[in-house]
C-alpha cells in the first residue's frame, strides 16, 4: 500500500486496481505520492460514502485576492477603460462581458486535494450563496476517483485493450515521417495532432510531444460551485498565454456510454470516419495489426470520466469558450492511442472561467435555459451577436 509522502506508484496501482477491478492504464504514470486520505476514500465503495467523506471533511475558509488575481483585475479595468475612451466602439456592449470569477471572502473548501496526489494538489470550494456546513450538499459527480491517464477495463473491451498491446509494438509505433492528409472543413478533423512519445529519439522531450507541458502540471487550477442550478467549474489564479496546452481530458475509454454519462462523455472516434481509415491503410503496421484495426475502427469510442476521470471534466460550457479540445494520437493510431488535450484559444487571466464548446446537441437542449453568460449565448442581450462562435468570429 502506498503511504503517505512515498512515492511508489505500484502501491498506487495496486489500490487502484483492487478498487475498481481489472483496469488498463494506458501510457506511463506520472510522479505519484499519496495524501493522507488516499487510503479512506478509495475504500469508500458507494457514492454516498464518498459524499459523506467530502462533507465531514468540509471546512471554511477565508479567502484573500491573490497578486496573481488583482493583475486580472488590473486588466479588466484597462479594457473598460479602453471601451471609455472610444477604442473598439462598435463592441461597446461587450463591456459587461470583461469580468472574471472573484470568489467570496467566506469560502467552503470541500477538498484540499481532490486528485489524493501530493503532487498535483487541486482543491474544491462551494461558494453558494446562503451554503453552510449544516446544508452542504456534495454532488454525485464530485465523487469520481481521480486518474491522470485513459484507463480501459480489459473485461469491457477485450478488442480494444488487445489493439493498444498490439499498438504499443515497435513495428506498429507511427513512424518519424510526418502524417499528411488532405484539408478537411470536418470539423473533427480541424482538431486532430500527432505526438511525440518516449519511442522517438528524443524520449519524449522535445516540443513535439505536446503533453510534456501538461504532465509538469506547470499550472494550479481551483475547482468551485456559485451557482446551485450548474455544476462545479474551473479556474486558474495565474495567467495562462494563448496557444498553452493546459489539460488532458481523461476518463475510461470505451464504446457504449450510457445514458446517464453521455453529458460528460466525449468522442474520440466516428465509426464512418473514412479518413482515419485511409490514413491507418498508409502506415507499415504489421498485417495482423491493421486487420485489428479495421475491425474496431467501426465502432464510436468516447472516453468518459463519470466514474473515473481528472479537473478537464470540470470546464464549464460556453458558446464562446477560452479552450479548443483537440484530439492527440501519441505512439500509434488506435482509439486506445487516442487522447484529449485542452489548448487556450486566447490569453486567459487570473480567475478567468475555462470553459469549452460541449457541442451543438447540448447547446440546442439548452437554448433557453444556458447560463454561460457569453455574448453571443442566445439568453444575451444583444441579437446581433448570438451568432456568433469562435469558428466564425474571425471570418
Amino acid at each position: 500500500m502506498s503511504q503517505p509522502g512515498s512515492s511508489n506508484h505500484s502501491g498506487y496501482m495496486h489500490t487502484i486496481i483492487k478498487q475498481i477491478g481489472r483496469k488498463g492504464f494506458i501510457g506511463e504514470l506520472p510522479p505519484f505520492c499519496a495524501t493522507e486520505d488516499f487510503d479512506s476514500y478509495l475504500s469508500a465503495k458507494t457514492i454516498e460514502k464518498r459524499q459523506a467523506i467530502l462533507k465531514n471533511q468540509s471546512r471554511y475558509e477565508f479567502s484573500e485576492i491573490s497578486q496573481n488575481e488583482k493583475f486580472g483585475i488590473a486588466h479588466i479595468k484597462f479594457l473598460r477603460k479602453m471601451v471609455d475612451e472610444g477604442y473598439n466602439k462598435h463592441f461597446r456592449c461587450l463591456e459587461e462581458y470583461l469580468g472574471f470569477y472573484t470568489p467570496p471572502q467566506r469560502r467552503i473548501l470541500i477538498s484540499k486535494n481532490l486528485t489524493l496526489n501530493q503532487y498535483s494538489p487541486f482543491p474544491a470550494y462551494s461558494d453558494i450563496e446562503g451554503e453552510t456546513l449544516d446544508n452542504l450538499r456534495i454532488p454525485p459527480h464530485l465523487t469520481f476517483i481521480y486518474i491522470d491517464r485513459n484507463i480501459i477495463n480489459p473485461d469491457k473491451e477485450p478488442l480494444l485493450t488487445m489493439t493498444l498491446d498490439m499498438g504499443n509494438k515497435e513495428e506498429n509505433i507511427n513512424s518519424f515521417s510526418p502524417i499528411l492528409f488532405t484539408h478537411t472543413n470536418d470539423y473533427f478533423w480541424r482538431c486532430i495532432g500527432f505526438s511525440c512519445s518516449s519511442s522517438c529519439s528524443c524520449k519524449g522531450h522535445c516540443s513535439n510531444n505536446t503533453f510534456f507541458m501538461i504532465d509538469r502540471k506547470l499550472f494550479p487550477f481551483e475547482m468551485y460551485r456559485n451557482d446551485p442550478l450548474m455544476g462545479f467549474l474551473l479556474r486558474s489564479p495565474v495567467f495562462i498565454p494563448a496557444g498553452t496546452p493546459l489539460m488532458e481530458f481523461t476518463g475510461e475509454v470505451m464504446d457504449h456510454v450510457r445514458k446517464p454519462n453521455v453529458d460528460y462523455a466525449y468522442q474520440v472516434t466516428i465509426g464512418t470516419d473514412t479518413k482515419l481509415k485511409e490514413l491507418v491503410k498508409e502506415q507499415p503496421f504489421t498485417e495482423q495489426y491493421q486487420d485489428l484495426l479495421k475491425r474496431i475502427m467501426n465502432r464510436n469510442f468516447h472516453i468518459d470520466p463519470t466514474y473515473f476521470g481528472n479537473i478537464g471534466r470540470m470546464a464549464g460550457h460556453s458558446c464562446y469558450p477560452n479552450l479548443e479540445v483537440v484530439r492527440v494520437y501519441k505512439r500509434s493510431l488506435s482509439p486506445a492511442h487516442a487522447r484529449l488535450i485542452m489548448i487556450s484559444m486566447t490569453d486567459i487571466y487570473p480567475g478567468t472561467p475555462l470553459t469549452i464548446d460541449y457541442g451543438k446537441i447540448y447547446e440546442e437542449r439548452l437554448s433557453e435555459i444556458c447560463r454561460c453568460g457569453s455574448f453571443s449565448c442566445p439568453q444575451g442581450h444583444h441579437e446581433e451577436l448570438k451568432n456568433l462562435n469562435f469558428l466564425n468570429v474571425n471570418t
